[in-house]
């Protein structure tokens, strides 16, 4: 009985002494600080590779916030990548190569940037009016524009012609014609009207139509070469109306004829240099 009693004694004694503990502890000053210390389980990492570990907490005052700052910043300046040296020129020759420079950045993007600006330049000096397009032909070509040069005009505006100045390859193909005398250039036409296979087109002032008026074909391929000629006329009829009478003659067929050799056009070239003063006669004599 005595032994109990000691018993019952001690463990009474024990929760006392637990009770007075933990008093002190719920009722300590609140200006003292109290740090977590983290504790890790000591596991193998093959078996348990992720650690459980718990955070510290500390004040909002704490100066490490301000030197963690410092550092991250310092690391962030220190990760900015170095700046490439600019970038070198290509080479653009008088003869119109690019030489490419390995150092500058690729070509292509180059090229097409120079010719996007060119394009916007040659855009901006065509003409904008009838006027400044009269103008600009005499300038180019030291000779006024041609008859119903305004109906073309009018064209240009209703289709928005780009470039309404170009006239160089037309010119070429014309300018042997301004150095023969007209008369002489009518009687070589009325030659060549009687040659065979040839095919005559006209515009007379009987009839507004450009079309086939004769024809000197074998009978057996006559409608075949004819049909031929009728589908480049074709491409005249938006401008008939405006072209005055003429007379033309057409091979129909596709191979190559030879009608004058190169002697005869680069005479025919100095002559029309010379603005019409001098015409070049079909013999290779000129007079005035």
């Amino acid at each position: 009985m005595g032994r109990v009693v000691l018993h019952t004694v001690a463990a009474v004694l024990v929760v006392c002494a637990l009770g007075i503990t933990l008093h002190n502890v719920v009722s300590s000053p609140s200006d003292h600080n109290i740090e977590v210390i983290p504790s890790s389980l000591d596991v193998d990492p093959p078996t348990f590779p992720h650690l459980l570990t718990s955070h510290v907490y500390l004040p909002k005052d704490d100066p490490i916030n301000s030197v963690d700052d410092t550092v991250r910043a310092g690391q962030v300046q220190e990760e900015l990548p170095i700046q490439p040296p600019p970038l070198g020129d290509h080479y653009y020759g008088d003869n119109g190569l690019l030489v490419v420079n390995p150092d500058g950045r690729h070509p292509i993007l180059e090229l097409i940037e120079r010719a996007e600006e060119a394009w916007a330049k040659k855009l901006g000096r065509a003409s904008k009016t009838l006027g400044e397009a009269v103008a600009e032909y005499k300038r180019r070509y030291h000779r006024p524009p041609p008859i119903h040069f305004e109906k073309w005009w009018d064209y240009v505006v209703t289709h928005n012609v780009q470039l309404p100045d170009q006239y160089d390859e037309i010119y070429r193909d014309l300018e042997p014609y301004w150095g023969i005398d007209p008369l002489d250039f009518q009687k070589t036409r009325e030659q060549l009207e009687a040659l065979d296979q040839t095919v005559i087109v006209a515009k007379t002032d009987q009839s507004p139509v450009i079309e086939v008026v004769d024809y000197h074909l074998p009978q057996q391929n006559a409608k075949d070469c004819v049909g031929r000629v009728e589908n480049v006329l074709r491409l005249l009829q938006d401008v008939q109306d405006f072209m005055p009478p003429f007379h033309a003659v057409f091979s129909p067929h596709d191979n190559p004829a030879m009608l004058s050799y190169y002697g005869i056009k680069s005479m025919a070239l100095d002559a029309a240099a010379a603005r019409l003063s001098t015409f070049l006669l079909i013999d290779g004599e000129k007079s005035g």
